[in-house]
């Protein structure tokens, strides 16, 4: 029994040691597991706030698309809206030129009628002068009528222009913002593919 107790109290340093140790292990096991823990809870943190800033750049790129899409068709509506007024004015234009062609013709006419158109007689002079005043009366209404319609294509003609000349200007300002969307498309597409290859590179 001497024996014994006297082994068992040698080997007393050796068992606090090994208890000591063994505590240790279990302490750094613990503090390794909790550490993976916190690690594995930062990654999906991380993963989760890569998830929502992808899900905000595609939902950002898909309202970019959007305007694109719309600016497109604001730009056709411009273009028909051009191609008409354009048609107007060259028809405007061409019955401007038959109008004028018409007063030129109108302001060439001389009064001829001097003569009875039915026993062929030389009219009396106070017959002339009433057939006189009614052809300078005439002649002079429809020159006036001539010029108000002449005036009246003009005035269209340029109303046209002016809607020409506005068209292209908002479909210039058009045609940039749809450069500047597709600017922003091609960058927020990277970003988003950046995301992924982020997204995929992380450890699950």
């Amino acid at each position: 029994n001497k024996e014994i107790l006297g082994l068992e109290e040698a080997n007393k340093p050796y068992a606090e040691k090994r208890k000591a140790e063994l505590e240790n292990i279990h302490k750094l096991a613990k503090q390794y597991h909790d550490k993976e823990i916190e690690f594995e809870a930062e990654q999906r943190k991380k993963l989760l706030a890569i998830q929502d800033e992808l899900e905000a750049a595609e939902n950002h790129n898909a309202n970019i698309e959007k305007q694109k899409q719309l600016n497109e068709q604001a730009i056709a509506r411009h273009d028909d809206a051009i191609k008409l007024c354009k048609e107007d004015i060259e028809d405007l234009t061409q019955e401007y030129n038959l109008l004028s062609k018409q007063n030129k013709e109108i302001k060439a006419r001389e009064f001829t009628e001097t003569v009875c158109p039915n026993c062929g007689q030389e009219l009396p002079a106070d017959k002339i002068a009433e057939a006189q005043s009614k052809f300078n009366q005439s002649q002079a209404d429809k020159i006036a009528e001539m010029v108000k319609r002449g005036q009246g294509m003009n005035a269209e003609i340029a109303r046209q222009d002016e809607i020409i000349t506005r068209t292209e200007s908002e479909r210039a300002a058009t045609i940039g913002e749809l450069n500047a969307a597709a600017e922003r498309i091609t960058a927020k597409t990277a970003e988003i593919t950046d995301m992924k290859a982020r997204f995929a590179a992380m450890p699950v």
